[in-house]
């Protein structure tokens, strides 16, 4: 008897558990009455390694979305001998897969597949020797997103593509007179992004007839 009271326990314990997530998950599904016409994002990758980013999300309509992204990191220290300059701006076209028209599931919810571009300008220096340059990259995107809170989804996707453009390795003085300089291109195919994003949704109430 002992043991089956406690199997039980642990089974009713077990579905206490586990329920806030079959919920999370079917809430995730279906949507809420919430219908998300921004979505505000950073990538906690980009963050984790003192580069701020930020990107903004519109909704085109029942399964297209475009994406604007930017990073920044702009650090110079040892006396003008060590740097970290970086800045990126792109977009990326998204088709979801979601049935929004026949189901309760939000917008900007779910999985995606996209088309980016993206380019920017580099320098990276370290000691007085770096690489300075520009590019650009495209490639497809695929990801998911899911519902954590009524504002809040949870972004995970990953790029592959090229990226190409010129570069120059150099050696410098801590008053940026170049010592030795190499000029070169890039030639890149493969991943390209990858990306952990908390997103805040913006947006208004549904009327009863859309949900």
């Amino acid at each position: 008897m002992e043991r089956r009271r406690i199997f039980k326990i642990f089974l009713l314990g077990l579905s206490m558990a586990v329920h806030p997530f079959v919920h999370a998950q079917d809430l995730s599904e279906r949507g809420d009455s919430l219908r998300p016409s921004i979505a505000l994002k950073t990538n906690v990758l980009y963050d984790m390694v003192l580069t701020p980013n930020f990107e903004i999300e519109k909704d085109l309509g029942r399964h297209l979305s475009l994406d604007v992204e930017t990073a920044f990191p702009w650090y110079t220290w040892h006396r003008n001998l060590r740097c970290y300059e970086v800045f990126e701006a792109g977009g990326e076209l998204r088709w979801w897969t979601g049935h929004f028209a026949t189901t309760r599931q939000r917008r900007l919810t779910g999985f995606f597949l996209g088309l980016y571009g993206a380019g920017g300008y580099y320098d990276l220096e370290w000691d007085g020797t770096g690489h300075r340059g520009e590019y650009w990259s495209t490639g497809l995107s695929w990801g998911f997103s899911r519902r954590i809170a009524r504002h809040w989804n949870l972004e995970l996707s990953a790029s592959i593509g090229y990226v190409g453009g010129p570069y120059k390795s150099y050696e410098a003085d801590e008053n940026y007179h170049p010592l030795r300089e190499h000029y070169g291109h890039i030639h890149y195919f493969g991943p390209t992004k990858v990306k952990v994003a908390f997103v805040w949704l913006i947006g208004n109430r549904k009327g009863r007839r859309h949900q």
